[in-house]
């Protein structure tokens, strides 16, 4: 139910009034009054009002909003009032029966008492509650499949959850791998905050298959993740650029203290040289993320992750160019075996060029092979002991 014109200077006053007061007021109907027993029957609303204008219809509104408020409104009814075709500013509960009561300014003189349950002058967004947006008319019945009941209750509850509006956010993982047409549709419109529910630019779309109308409410947050090693599987839709601000989540080595404590091992140390050489040798978008080890509790745990996911990985990075995982790797053979391959038989005396050499990820790394990583040296370089020594710790 409207509570006057939010456009009508004149009107500016009524919805407070009624918030004051503890009521709702109709305009329509003139000054007639409808409280004799006989009204309630619609035809005789209508035979009455034919007194006051003789060209009156069954479809006069002073009949239509008269007959609403007067008798499809009970007690205990909920009211809802809106400030515009999409935003709503109160939630009320009829507590008395119809009544006339003649204000001054001789307007409004139609009457029902309502405890006000939920007020905000500012509104929220009618989609909160209600699957379209209204319809401008003073008076009529919410279509109850199109009610959000649920959310409707909680402005109705008198909670202090009830008078905020709960944020939702929805993620899309890896979204520069979706094709965005298909992933957001005619929603793409209405990503940008000024197109959402409530907005000064507020738009809304027609649904292709439901026919229904849909837009965007202001506390729906969309974030979308995606691998920085990965950015070129699929370039980015200009118009998702244009809706979505960039922010860089880098590598968080500190966040590997304490797999670093239960491990034993200096996994940040580990992380961030491996990183670092990485920058050097492709980019900072192959930057490896902490996520990788932060699972781990023991030496074999970061072991197993070493061989069969980070050593891998870089060797993709490299297109096998295992002399480059090496580097990544502190330089050494503790974690990888290189071994000299022969050339075959017919080609004993051929200038083949380079040697050729098998590399292979090591079944148990050499002692110390995560201090050589972190520092680039052996831990006693003029040791006569070759290191092969598997670290039992």
């Amino acid at each position: 139910m409207g509570l006057g014109n939010p456009t009508a200077a004149s009107e500016q006053g009524i919805f407070q009034e009624c918030v004051d007061n503890g009521c709702v007021l109709l305009g329509w109907g003139g000054n007639v009054d409808w409280s004799d027993p006989t009204f309630g029957q619609y035809n005789n609303i209508l035979e009455r009002w034919k007194i006051e204008d003789d060209r009156a219809t069954g479809y006069d509104s002073n009949v239509k909003f008269i007959h609403c408020f007067r008798n499809t409104l009970t007690k205990n009814d909920l009211i809802v009032v809106p400030t515009s075709q999409q935003r709503f500013r109160a939630v009320g509960e009829v507590t008395g029966a119809y009544e006339f009561s003649q204000r001054d300014d001789g307007i409004y003189p139609h009457r029902r008492n309502v405890h006000w349950l939920w007020v905000d002058t500012e509104g929220t967004p009618f989609l909160e509650i209600y699957d379209f947006q209204i319809t401008p008319q003073t008076i009529y019945q919410l279509s109850s499949q199109n009610l959000k009941k649920d959310r409707l209750i909680r402005y109705a509850s008198r909670t202090e959850e009830s008078v905020s509006v709960q944020p939702h956010v929805l993620v899309i993982d890896e979204i520069n791998r979706g094709n965005i047409s298909k992933v957001f549709g005619e929603a793409i419109t209405l990503v940008e905050e000024d197109k959402r529910a409530g907005s000064p630019n507020e738009i809304s779309v027609t649904l292709p298959y439901s026919g229904k109308s849909f837009s965007l409410p202001p506390n729906l947050y969309i974030l979308g993740t995606m691998n920085t090693a990965d950015r070129s599987i699929a370039l980015l839709d200009t118009a998702l650029r244009r809706r979505f601000d960039f922010e860089e989540l880098a590598p968080k080595p500190e966040l590997l203290e304490e797999a670093a404590r239960a491990c034993k091992i200096d996994l940040p140390a580990v992380l961030k040289a491996m990183n670092e050489r990485l920058e050097w040798l492709l980019s900072r978008d192959h930057l490896i993320g902490h996520a990788w080890l932060i699972a781990a509790r023991s030496k074999e745990d970061v072991d197993r992750i070493m061989r069969r996911k980070i050593i891998p990985m870089l060797a993709e990075y490299f297109h096998e160019d295992w002399s480059r995982v090496r580097a990544v790797l502190g330089g050494g053979n503790e974690f990888i075996e290189m071994e000299k391959l022969g050339a075959p038989p017919a080609m004993d005396n051929a200038d083949i060029g380079e040697d050729r050499y098998r590399w292979t990820i090591r079944e148990n790394f050499w002692k110390d092979a995560y201090h050589r990583l972190i520092t680039g040296k052996p831990r006693q370089a003029d040791s006569s002991d070759d290191g092969s020594e598997v670290d039992s710790a």
